[in-house]
């Protein structure tokens, strides 16, 4: 097993800034790779582009049998359709801590096998509806510490096996269960964190307070922005009644949920 550090190949040091979660999808995802004979584990290629000023990302900067890929700390502001292709065994991507402010519709398709996709830290304002098509296996995406304000309808349709969803510290006002439309929420969801973000805590999100297969907030953190009567309430002191969750219906304008009037 190697690992692409800068322009040369090392050997891999798996104590060093993995944690047991990797560890263990790491082993998980060799297995498989050896099992089926895609790659023998002498090819298999762990890239490690942090923190070398990349301003533009292009295809030769990844290799065909990587199976991970690193590029934090860089000064990335776009991700385009054709810079993840070709790519059948990547299983996690960190583009965590860049600049990236647009990423393209179906960015990520050429990446079947992803499951951990890391995007904290970066100045994204609008999750688009085809911008993580193609995800059927992902597992934890990461969206944390950015300037989201809209979220799409249908935005993660496609993430069908989504267990983790990192959303916590954006702009984010009111969040519509259209996110994951046609399904209602993935089976396998179970972490929804939106930590930090300036909710008005109406209706809008009755389908989050009355969830039973979520966990939406780390108890006591999250505050109403809004309106008026609920400024500074904690989220984990809700009722229905607080948010008037009876026989309502929610209007959304546009194609975001940033915006809406709720009945």
């Amino acid at each position: 097993m190697f690992i692409v550090q800068g322009n040369g190949l090392n050997p891999i040091n798996l104590s060093h800034d993995i944690h047991i979660w990797d560890l263990k999808m790491y082993a998980m995802l060799s297995f498989c790779i050896i099992f089926f004979g895609k790659l023998t584990q002498s090819e298999a290629t762990i890239l490690d582009r942090d923190e070398m000023g990349i301003m533009n990302l292009s295809t030769e900067h990844i290799p065909a049998d990587t199976i991970h890929c690193s590029f934090r700390r860089n000064y990335i502001q776009r991700i385009a359709t054709n810079i993840f292709v070709g790519l059948p065994v990547v299983s996690k991507i960190y583009l965590n801590q860049n600049d990236i402010f647009e990423i393209s519709d179906y960015a990520f398709s050429g990446v079947p096998s992803l499951i951990f996709l890391q995007l904290g830290a970066n100045n994204l304002k609008i999750i688009k509806k085809y911008m993580f098509r193609g995800l059927s296996n992902l597992d934890l995406l990461g969206l944390l510490n950015n300037q989201i304000f809209i979220i799409e309808e249908e935005s993660f349709s496609d993430l069908s096996s989504l267990r983790k969803l990192y959303l916590l510290n954006n702009d984010l006002q009111t969040i519509s269960a259209e996110i994951f439309h046609p399904i209602n929420h993935p089976a396998s969801l179970d972490i929804f964190q939106i930590d930090q973000n300036p909710l008005i805590c109406d209706s809008c999100l009755c389908w989050i307070l009355q969830s039973t297969w979520v966990t939406p907030t780390t108890p006591g953190t999250t505050e109403c922005a809004g309106p008026t009567q609920l400024i500074g309430r904690k989220w984990s002191s809700l009722m229905a009644d607080d948010l008037n969750c009876f026989n309502i219906t929610c209007e959304i304008e546009g194609k975001g949920t940033s915006m809406g009037e709720c009945f």
